[in-house]
């Protein structure tokens, strides 16, 4: 590691992220080896406020690599997890095609990510509020940029009390290993051993086994 210097670690959270979490710069800020340090960048700025920052036009040639995918295994971006899901709709938020930025959306997209959220499919945790609530508090009451579908859904979000949201879970499970097949992360095998624990599982909840 001799010269490395700086190893910057981007921020996942601000300082209005009230739970508990390793993503603090109090944490990252405070590691350090030999001679390498540690920086955790853009705390003062929301995930929504770095997606307009990178909007701007100077900034649009870099976009057409943007990597933002944790589920697939490839050097593309799914565009069907959670993460990939959430950068598309701040994207088409900021007025910019998601299909310039690396990812592929089409006019399914959006009533798609819409269906996730009715049917509890994504999982519920303190982190998808505050990222969620923080892309409604930028969406303006007046929409004028719709790219493929997402003017319509962006109305929806804006409606949406995500506090209220609750995972299914067996929705989410059925997502997930759907996901994750076709994201080559997962193989049938392991797909029909889950399964058969939480058919085993829903049995002995209704008192069959």
């Amino acid at each position: 590691m001799r010269e490395t210097g700086t190893v910057i670690i981007a921020s996942s959270y601000t300082r209005d992220f009230k739970e508990v979490s390793a993503f603090h710069p109090s944490i990252d800020n405070n590691i350090s080896w030999a001679d390498v340090s540690v920086l955790h960048d853009g705390y003062e700025l929301s995930r929504q406020q770095k997606l307009k920052y990178l909007c701007q036009s100077e900034n649009l040639p870099y976009l057409s690599r943007l990597r933002v995918c944790w589920d697939s295994a490839h050097k593309t971006n799914c565009g069907k997890c959670e993460k990939c899901l959430r950068t598309v709709t701040g994207l088409a938020l900021e007025g910019v095609d998601p299909n310039k930025c690396n990812f592929d959306i089409d006019t399914n997209t959006f009533p798609r990510l819409r269906d996730n959220f009715t049917k509890g499919k994504f999982k519920a945790d303190a982190g998808l509020v505050y990222i969620w609530s923080d892309i409604q508090k930028h969406i303006p009451e007046l929409i004028d940029i719709d790219i493929k579908g997402s003017k319509e859904f962006l109305n929806w979000l804006r409606g949406l009390n995500i506090s209220q949201y609750r995972a299914n879970r067996l929705s989410h499970f059925l997502w997930m290993a759907r996901l994750q097949y076709s994201n080559k992360r997962i193989k049938t095998e392991a797909i029909f051993r889950k399964s058969k624990c939480y058919y085993y599982i829903i049995l002995s909840k209704l008192g069959v086994v």
